[in-house]
């Protein structure tokens, strides 16, 4: 009987008290840099002046945090979880980088906001200043967990997952906290980490990594010897020399195992055929 693996609900709460503070911090402290320098600049385009001020939009720009808390105790595996969070943890560095190496500035000015919405934009305004712009981490965040949602909720409720991350994403212009260009540069940053931690196979990392471990002088097995065509025996030991090497990630040398020791193991057949060819010419010879 094969009982489900049950889901990481402690790994979860472990990943989310490291992320939540390590976001706050690490935001913040970009934010207090940059604040410091006189030399931050601004990118804009003159059309971006007629995005409206939509001050309700100020709670689907909000929800995100909700969602981004929820996101981790949605992964049904260890090995989803430790993907997710890897994700969430590259985006942020990798965004306040951005921050600090390339720093901007929102250059309009927000009109005034009174009641519950505006006690919202109070609320962000102790900690969200008007810099921290290009890549937009908001939307790095946003791509980053729409993939989760889509994945852990029914394909009947996945038009809600697009509404509402669809408002998120328009949230970002409508509170009047980012300038276009953070857009399609937070959408860039939320795809590389896609790619750089994939769901289904191992990291493009792991693969640059294990080239250059061999390139390197590593211990991968490399073998070389002359042509020739083994038999079904050796064919085996051939194959599992090279499962052996790919399990200890040796890829790139998984192949040249499998050539070259298929090389090297026919150099005794081959010998024994041309033996034949020899004895049978000695009694010719004068």
């Amino acid at each position: 009987m094969i009982h489900a693996q049950p889901r990481p609900w402690r790994r979860a709460l472990v990943w989310l008290l490291f992320l939540g503070p390590f976001f706050f911090a690490s935001y913040g402290i970009a934010t207090w840099a940059t604040g410091l320098r006189a030399d931050v600049g601004v990118v804009v385009f003159e059309w971006e002046r007629h995005i409206p001020f939509l001050p309700w939009s100020i709670v689907p720009y909000w929800l995100i945090d909700l969602l981004y808390a929820i996101s981790l105790f949605l992964c049904a595996t260890q090995a989803q979880l430790d993907t997710h969070a890897k994700r969430l943890l590259t985006a942020q560095v990798a965004a306040v980088t951005g921050f600090l190496l390339f720093p901007l500035r929102f250059s309009f000015q927000r009109p005034p906001v009174d009641g519950f919405f505006g006690g919202l934009f109070e609320l962000l305004g102790q900690f969200d200043k008007p810099f921290n712009q290009m890549p937009s981490l908001h939307i790095a965040l946003m791509a980053l967990l729409w993939v989760v949602y889509l994945r852990a909720l029914p394909k009947t409720w996945h038009w809600l997952v697009h509404g509402t991350f669809a408002l998120i994403g328009i949230s970002v212009l409508t509170t009047w906290q980012h300038h276009f260009i953070d857009v399609p540069t937070g959408l860039w940053l939320g795809g590389f980490c896609l790619w750089l931690w994939p769901d289904d196979r191992p990291s493009p990392l792991a693969g640059v990594l294990r080239v250059r471990r061999v390139a390197s002088g590593g211990t991968a097995p490399v073998f070389h010897a002359t042509p020739g065509r083994p038999t079904s025996g050796e064919e085996a030991k051939v194959k599992a020399v090279s499962s052996a090497a790919r399990a200890e990630g040796w890829e790139v040398a998984a192949d040249n195992a499998s050539s070259s020791l298929a090389a090297a193991v026919t150099t005794r057949p081959l010998r024994h055929r041309l033996a034949p060819v020899r004895r049978q010419r000695c009694p010719a010879d004068p």
